[in-house]
């Protein structure tokens, strides 16, 4: 449910253009796929924590690819 709500608010953040909020809501979900072992997801949410500002839609985009990739692989709920 966590990951999910700071999805959401990602993605929100995103829309308004919000880089504070985008840089805080990547390192939750950076921090969140180290601790369940994707290496992947956490690296495409820690260049977006570290360049908020170099196309965050796109990163929003190669983060939503990698969780469908994850749940096509191995259910998962976010």
């Amino acid at each position: 449910v966590l990951l999910a709500d700071d999805l959401r608010k990602l993605r929100e953040a995103v829309d308004a253009s919000d880089l504070a909020r985008i840089t805080f809501y990547a390192h939750r979900l950076h921090g969140a796929a180290g601790l369940v072992g994707q290496p992947a997801l956490a690296a495409l949410a820690a260049r977006l924590e570290a360049y908020p500002e170099m196309d965050p839609d796109q990163g929003l985009a190669e983060i939503d690819v990698q969780l469908d990739s994850l749940s096509r692989a191995a259910p998962i709920r976010v």
